[in-house]
């Protein structure tokens, strides 16, 4: 899934409590960053605090082992452009453990940049916030009572025109794509209690991640099966299965007790 277009766009519509946490700063404008014509890569957000202060800010849902040097040619990028240092912080939105080197220190070098995982904010000052892109950033955030923050998000989205309401569903099936499928399905529940049109299973985001723990579920049984009827499975089994789709495990689950040997359950 990619995540940076909803995620760039919901920044670029300031939710200033989360950037308040984030800065200790209020945004007053967001900066356009030139490049050279050859220059690919772009800053995700580079905004001009009311205090005048920079605040360049990267946007992770994986980790990123060249991260550092990013931030430095970003860096470099900046303060010949504004003539300004600016503040560097990465905000990391996904659902793995964040696994950053955060500082590069060589001979005649010595850089360093921020990390910040999402989810050691308190979700509560942004679903109490006014801004819409506080609210809906809050469901990446550490959650104490998931269901009452739920809750006041979507009493929030309710609140909305027809057409703002559907754009903030959308935005948020993709950001609920960055959490377990509990979450989501808890959302669907309470979207459900209180009337509010959202079906997650046709979005194209959700539908792929329903097929994933399908597939991953399914995966987990095989193995067990096959395990309990032949012992420990060899690595070119467990290449196979990863490899396989839901129809292929589905037809070597229905062989398992009908052959002698491993090796038959995958034969044609």
């Amino acid at each position: 899934m990619d995540f940076d277009i909803t995620l760039k766009e919901i920044f670029y519509q300031t939710p200033q409590q989360l950037l308040r946490l984030l800065v200790g700063g209020k945004v007053a404008d967001i900066l356009t960053v030139e490049y050279p014509t050859v220059q690919q890569r772009r800053p995700d957000l580079v905004m001009r605090l009311t205090d005048g202060r920079i605040h360049h800010l990267e946007l992770q849902s994986d980790n990123d082992t060249k991260m550092p040097w990013r931030m430095l040619e970003y860096y470099w990028l900046i303060c010949q452009q504004f003539e300004q240092a600016p503040i560097q912080q990465v905000l990391y939105v996904g659902q793995k453990q964040a696994n950053f080197v955060t500082a590069i220190r060589q001979y005649t070098l010595d850089f360093r940049y921020q990390l910040i995982d999402i989810r050691e904010i308190d979700c509560h000052s942004l679903v109490r916030s006014a801004s819409l892109g506080d609210n809906l950033l809050a469901i990446l955030c550490q959650m104490d009572n998931e269901q009452q923050a739920v809750r006041q998000i979507l009493q929030r989205i309710s609140a909305l025109d027809k057409n703002a309401r559907q754009d903030a569903i959308e935005k948020l099936s993709v950001l609920l794509g960055l959490r377990p499928l509990k979450l989501s399905t808890l959302f669907k529940q309470e979207a459900k209690e209180m009337s509010i049109k959202i079906d997650l299973e046709k979005n194209p985001f959700f539908q792929e991640a329903f097929e994933k723990v399908e597939q991953r579920t399914i995966t987990k049984m095989l193995s067990r099966l096959l395990e309990q009827r032949f012992g420990q499975l060899p690595k070119w089994v467990l290449k196979r299965i990863n490899k396989a789709n839901i129809h292929q495990m589905e037809e070597w689950s229905l062989k398992i007790f009908d052959v002698k040997q491993l090796k038959d359950v995958f034969k044609a």
